[in-house]
């Protein structure tokens, strides 16, 4: 249907393979419209009008909604598909699809979809009565330009306008569930959403996350919030760049918590803690590996000791300093036997507060490199 027009008719079916779409106003009663198998698509600046029942009968029908730029703003037919206008009873069998078509005008770097903790809705239906909960039996279902995007943060709701909304959250925390997995796979996060670059990044589980190729960027990155043996392994030539804080043990149960590097990389805009407030963390660096950070800290709350940093061919750069035990006792960093295991900061602090003691550097042929002073104790 197009301009306008309209249909009368007293039932319609749209079986599989055909579709009706369009704008403009389709009449059918009394016995509505039937999909059965084939799709519902309305498109245009006006929205496509049923009068009349509207009955997903079988799986596979579909209900077709695009999105076309990366905005919830309302401009008809131009930034998302109108709204169909159903005056009648919706019925949805299981196994029905909505297909979410993101055009190539949408991209999955747009602040819409990596800003945390911001419910974003579009209407896609408007009812006029309480049938069109019936909708949340619909299937999501992406299709178009899908890479990129945490299918997981999107969801179906209705409110009390008896509209069927389409909405996407982002949590501010992105917590890891698999026992052993790649970070890659978004059915090890929880509600298979993947890391934005806005993310904190939680692995807290037990469990170890891989990372064998660039993983793109993320907010923060925490390993152990509360809890021990989580681990994160980035091996070659996988990558992870953090523009804050790295954590490895935060809480004071937070133990034998650790991240190796073999061989991967990792970059911190902020700090890289082993040991924030939790005992017995360690992390590797290993097989040309490479660390960088604004300043490393090892054991830096009172209650974190035996907190362990090894380099061993590998590099661990600081654009600011290192500290060997902030305010912890008993933390640890060595540096290899292998020539090519190398630190750099500013400063080097062994031993920085009141209650930080019996903390140890140790350079076993490789090289710590300081533009400014050492100072222990």
């Amino acid at each position: 249907l197009n301009n306008g027009a309209s249909v009368y008719a007293t039932n319609i079916v749209v079986y599989s393979n055909s579709t009706l779409g369009g704008n403009g106003t389709v009449n059918a009663a009394p016995g509505g419209v039937t999909v059965q198998g084939g799709t519902i698509a309305p498109t245009g600046t006006n929205s496509l009008v049923i009068n009349g029942d509207l009955n997903f009968n079988a799986p596979g029908s579909t209900y077709l909604w695009s999105l076309f730029n990366s905005t919830t703003n309302i401009v008809a037919g131009v930034n998302f598909t109108v709204p169909l206008q159903l005056n009648g009873n919706l019925s949805v069998t299981t196994g029905s699809l909505l297909n979410i078509n993101l055009t190539n005008t949408v991209a999955s770097t747009d602040s819409l979809w990596t800003t945390p903790d911001v419910t974003n809705s579009w209407v896609l239906m408007q009812g006029t009565n309480s049938s069109i909960t019936n909708g949340l039996n619909f299937s999501l279902n992406f299709i178009g330009l899908t890479n990129g995007f945490s299918y997981g943060a999107f969801s179906l709701g209705t409110n009390g306008a008896d509209q069927l909304v389409l909405n996407y959250f982002l949590p501010s925390t992105i917590n890891w569930t698999a026992t052993n997995g790649d970070w890659a796979a978004s059915t090890n996060w929880s509600n298979s959403i993947q890391p934005s670059s806005n993310s904190t990044v939680a692995i807290n589980n037990g469990g170890t996350a891989n990372i064998t190729n660039a993983a793109g960027t993320i907010g923060n990155l925490i390993i152990g919030t509360n809890t021990g043996s989580n681990a994160l392994v980035i091996t070659a030539p996988g990558g992870l760049n953090v523009t804050s804080n790295t954590v490895i043990g935060q809480g004071t149960n937070a133990s034998n918590n650790s991240l190796t590097l073999n061989g991967g990389s990792l970059t911190n805009g902020g700090n890289l803690i082993i040991g924030s407030n939790g005992s017995s963390n360690s992390m590797l660096i290993a097989g040309g590996g490479s660390a960088s950070a604004s300043n490393t800290i090892i054991g830096a709350g009172a209650s974190a000791s035996n907190n362990t940093l090894t380099v061993n061919n590998g590099s661990l750069s600081n654009s600011g300093n290192l500290y060997v035990g902030s305010n912890g006792p008993n933390n640890t960093l060595v540096i290899g036997t292998n020539t090519n295991s190398i630190v750099t900061a500013a400063n080097t602090y062994i031993g920085f507060g009141a209650t930080s003691s019996n903390n140890l550097l140790s350079v076993n042929g490789g090289t710590l490199s300081n533009s400014g002073s050492i100072t222990m104790g």
